[in-house]
């Protein structure tokens, strides 16, 4: 189904008032799933200027607190139009970014962050309109979360099969939160975290509450969750290897293994890692299984988990070893096919920021 398109007119004043102006058109999403903008609390509108981001200084922006809720996007238009006025960068206009924020403003708040509702850019070609398609990135409408915490170096350090019981995280000062894994509109970074507003400290190994669930095709539902030594900023997926009916999976990576596993030529290439464990329905590792991803993004590196060293360190060959172990290194957000012998393929949506490793555990 085509896209409809709708207007709203944004001024960003170039210089002074007598001078002339540039016009924003939005472009406003068309799905119903995502249009519940009820949450948005402030939009920030940034003029770029053309020495960003290698000059990070060189932007002017503005933020427009949102006082009445907007139901939907088409009040969204409503409540903005004509309200920005922007002095252009001394050297001159390079592009536009607008911030729709549940919350402070994200890229000021020292706070916890936001979540972020939507993103927008539109590049400034010399016209006097500049077209800003909007790109939902979570609907506001909130459901009941429920989500197992699963602590992956501790489930790996007993024989297989692996048991729950090894891998659970005590409740002391745990705890996750939910989000959203979004990609950055410029490289700075491959995926930047947004939300934990929502969550709560563990209860019995599970976390419970409300929160926004439905994400854009551009992002993935992220869960942040940690404790004192171990933790993960996650894209979500299902009950997992531990979870039960209608939980999500959450699993911790001990910070100081994962940073002391890196490969340091990957990891300033890719940014960010995701550690993986894949298992049978009883919890057995599966040798001979393999993650495929688009070369471009990602590359996947096979490893074990040496207990003397406390490390995972790669092995030879094309597919798991007998640990059923794996490291992606990835830019931004992939598509991994997971596959073994005699079972069905999975797709995972697998991605991390890059201040925290990403765990997963598939079950085939």
């Amino acid at each position: 189904m085509p896209r409809a398109l709708h207007r709203a007119w944004i001024l960003i004043a170039v210089a002074a008032c007598a001078d002339p102006v540039v016009e924003l058109q939005l472009q406003l999403p068309s799905d119903p799933m995502l249009d519940d903008t009820s949450c948005i609390t402030n939009i920030e509108l940034y003029a770029d200027g053309n020495n960003y981001p290698a000059d990070s200084t060189d932007y002017t922006n503005i933020t427009l607190p949102i006082t009445t809720s907007p139901a939907n996007y088409a009040a969204v238009q409503a409540a903005i139009r004509g309200k920005f006025e922007v002095p252009v960068p001394a050297s001159g206009l390079k592009n536009v970014e607008m911030y729709g924020w549940s919350g402070e403003p994200g890229w000021t708040t020292t706070a916890v962050p936001p979540e972020l509702v939507f993103f927008a850019r539109g590049d400034y070609t010399g016209d006097e309109t500049i077209v800003v398609p909007i790109v939902p990135n979570i609907g506001c409408t909130r459901k009941p979360v429920t989500v197992r915490a699963l602590d992956l170096v501790k489930l790996i350090s007993t024989p297989p099969p692996y048991t729950c019981a090894n891998g659970a995280v005590p409740d002391a000062a745990a705890g996750i939160s939910l989000g959203t894994l979004t990609p950055s509109l410029y490289n700075e970074r491959a995926l930047v975290f947004w939300g934990g507003f929502s969550g709560a400290n563990l209860t019995d190994g599970i976390a419970q509450f409300e929160g926004a669930t439905t994400v854009g095709d551009t992002s993935c539902l992220a869960f942040s969750g940690g404790n004192a030594t171990a933790g993960s900023i996650s894209c979500a997926y299902g009950k997992g290897a531990c979870g039960g009916s209608g939980e999500f999976e959450n699993v911790f990576v001990d910070g100081a293994i994962a940073f002391n596993s890196l490969d340091q030529s990957l990891i300033n290439l890719y940014k960010t890692v995701v550690i993986g464990l894949i298992v049978d329905g009883t919890r057995q590792p599966i040798a001979g299984a393999t993650v495929a991803v688009d070369d471009a993004l990602g590359k996947v590196v096979y490893v074990d988990f040496d207990l003397a060293t406390q490390k995972f360190t790669p092995v030879t060959g094309t597919a798991t070893s007998a640990s059923g172990l794996f490291m992606l290194y990835a830019k931004t957000l992939v598509a991994a096919t997971v596959s073994a012998d005699g079972k069905a393929p999975k797709v995972y949506r697998l991605g991390a920021d890059a201040s925290s490793p990403a765990g997963v555990a598939v079950v085939l």
